[in-house]
């Protein structure tokens, strides 16, 4: 796509369909934002790390405008949508902008199997439990079944780094492979932590 896209450049990964919050307080991106806000359009957030900008993003659109501060600070509520790959950088305004293109799935990658989604699914709430989150889990619609990685990458525990090579994986089935890697190294961890924590209770005793 030729239309420049405004990029909002984070140490963070956002990933499709994830609701964040963000307090907006540069001038230059209280511009970005603003406009966003006005016209409905999305904007990038891009992992910026030591090795510089990740070429691999996600578009976002601002979905509420939670406050205001008389300074001209505001929060916004965004969500992440489709994701998309960097072009060429454009510096043209007080904020980077970019040429850019959508970010698609192979299409001839095969789709992962039901154990194999089920079984992430599954070790991704265990998880939960054991790092006190709470196990809101979410309708099985079209999205969810099509894409559960993307839902479990913002609670799975995760590096930031390690969360944009998911994002960069082209298919389905190979991040639910990278996300059961990571459940099976981290749940038992875990788990030993708590039978620790349950035997300093109970002096000893389980």
């Amino acid at each position: 796509m030729s239309a420049l896209l405004p990029l909002f450049p984070l140490q963070l990964v956002l990933a499709p369909m994830e609701l964040l919050p963000l307090h907006i307080f540069e001038p230059r991106y209280r511009d970005m934002i603003g406009r966003a806000i006005d016209t409905g359009d999305p904007f990038g957030l891009v992992l910026v790390a030591e090795s510089g900008l990740a070429t691999v993003g996600t578009l976002a659109v601002v979905v509420e405008v939670t406050k205001r501060y008389p300074d001209g600070r505001f929060d916004v509520l965004v969500q992440g949508r489709k994701r998309f790959r960097l072009i060429q950088p454009d510096n043209s305004k007080a904020y980077l902008q970019a040429t850019w293109e959508p970010f698609l799935d192979d299409l001839d990658a095969e789709p992962p199997t039901e154990s194999l989604r089920r079984g992430a699914v599954d070790s991704y709430l265990r998880l939960l439990r054991l790092t006190g989150r709470a196990q809101v889990v979410p309708d099985e619609g079209p999205f969810i079944r099509q894409y559960a990685s993307f839902v479990m990458l913002p609670l799975s525990g995760l590096t930031t780094g390690d969360k944009q090579r998911v994002l960069e994986r082209r298919s389905e089935a190979e991040r639910l492979a990278a996300l059961t890697e990571h459940f099976d190294e981290r749940i038992p961890l875990l788990e030993a932590a708590e039978s620790r924590q349950r035997l300093i209770w109970g002096n000893g005793r389980l």
